[in-house]
């Protein structure tokens, strides 16, 4: 098998995050939030991920949730990416997408 002139460079990041909120007002409830995202360069400007998600209830009448995105982005210049997201959240039962132009300072 040969290699890529991008093998040298791939990487793959694991990371995860959580997180307690307070959510003040009626019918509201306080929440907690757990993420994890798995993240891989495939070449030198393109990167993709996954990333699932749970959520408890935020309010007295909804359900908890989980859901999951598959996303990555395009280095465009240094400072500059489009980045993608497409998933869906079972909590609201929607399906959520974007595009966006992402520029870091």
């Amino acid at each position: 098998m040969s290699k890529s002139k991008y093998d040298d460079n791939k990487s793959t990041n694991n990371k995860y995050c959580g997180g307690y909120w307070f959510n003040p007002g009626v019918n509201n409830k306080n929440y907690w939030f757990f993420g994890w995202v798995i993240q891989r360069q495939v070449t030198k400007s393109w990167w993709v991920g996954l990333e699932t998600f749970y959520q408890t209830k935020t309010k007295r009448d909804e359900h908890e949730s989980f859901g999951f995105n598959i996303g990555g982005g395009v280095t465009l210049q240094k400072d500059w990416q489009i980045i993608y997201s497409f998933g869906r959240n079972t909590g609201v039962g929607q399906f959520l997408y974007y595009v966006a132009l992402y520029h870091t300072w």
